[in-house]
């Protein structure tokens, strides 16, 4: 990785509050590691933006079967006979097809 004088231009500074805890394991993982808390910070960082595509992924193409199965679905229902005219005016009055006015 490059060093962080090289990419400084390119960062914005994030200022975040880490439970005490935290950052004594990141403390210790930066000392074995030999590399700087920022540096495995924006790793980690880097890594869970990563997972987030995958899960955004997967569900646009979860999203995307569905709709396709509904597609799939609707084109092998029979298809409905569209209604003439006399036929929608008599639903819109209330009254159905093949029914009798009382005049």
């Amino acid at each position: 990785m490059s060093s962080d004088a090289e990419n400084r231009a390119n960062m914005v500074l994030r200022t975040v509050y880490l439970p005490r805890e935290v950052d004594g394991e990141l403390r210790r993982l930066a000392f074995d590691w030999r590399r700087s808390k920022g540096e495995i910070i924006r790793e980690c960082v880097r890594i869970a933006l990563g997972v987030h595509r995958i899960e955004m992924f997967q569900s646009s193409q979860e999203h995307k079967a569905q709709l396709e199965a509904a597609l799939e679905a609707a084109l092998k229902a029979p298809p409905q006979a569209p209604r003439s005219e006399a036929q929608s005016e008599g639903v819109a009055a209330g009254v159905g097809v093949g029914a009798v006015r009382n005049t």
